[in-house]
């Protein structure tokens, strides 16, 4: 019986221009250079049970993602960790690792991120927020990407971001806010910064998510 564990990565530096794809690669090599007793899918093109339970934004910094990797053989958290940091690249590091009980890993319930502004956006953000705080909805337009071809985007999706976003305050410089997902639909960081008159671009590649908590009986928050 394979054991899989939850392990806490933190993504900074230039590998946070990564996208989801070449950061999942990255860890496969990570892990295959480990010589970890890595669990295997199965079928004509076995690959190894490795998995990041939310996508990162590209640009955006990680320090607590959630990554669930599968072993088939026991082994101790303190030599899992220092095995895959021996390997990981500047930027990337494994900081903590928790075995997982049951067939079914961790679901992510909230997403935590934090932006620090300089001084100059702090009156309009503030201004926005208080706006936005006295409103019924949020809309927002999301393009959806052709079925037939990706790189382009027939039609827009008018979205709600009000009940998506948990909690968002201004501290200080630092803007703080949580988003949560709803029947599988999740508020994505640029819109809300869109929301607030900010780049989404330049201001989501200085946007750190801070924490994932999970839907799990396991303490893995």
């Amino acid at each position: 019986m394979p054991q899989k564990w939850a392990i806490r990565l933190a993504i900074q530096g230039d590998l946070r221009f990564l996208s989801h794809h070449d950061t999942m690669r990255t860890i496969e090599r990570i892990a295959a250079r480990t010589e970890l007793p890595l669990h295997y899918s199965q079928g004509f093109n076995p690959r190894p049970v490795i998995s990041l339970t939310m996508p990162r934004p590209v640009g955006v910094a990680a320090c607590g993602d959630l990554l669930v990797l599968g072993l088939d053989e026991p082994i101790e958290a303190d030599l899992l960790l220092r095995r895959l940091n021996d390997e990981a690249p500047r930027g990337m590091r494994f900081e903590r690792a928790t075995p997982l009980s049951g067939r079914k890993g961790p679901t992510i319930a909230r997403a935590e991120y934090e932006l620090d502004l300089p001084e100059s956006q702090i009156p309009p953000v503030q201004e926005r927020l208080t706006q936005l705080r006295a409103c019924t909805d949020w809309p927002t337009e999301r393009m959806i990407p052709s079925k037939r071809n990706r790189r382009t985007a027939e039609t827009y999706k008018r979205i709600d971001l009000r009940p998506l976003v948990g909690r968002i305050d201004l501290e200080g410089r630092t803007l703080r806010f949580t988003l949560v997902g709803i029947s599988g639909l999740w508020a994505r960081p640029a819109e809300l910064l869109g929301l607030l008159g900010l780049d989404r671009q330049g201001d989501l590649a200085r946007t750190v998510r801070t924490h994932l908590q999970c839907n799990c009986a396991q303490e893995l928050n």
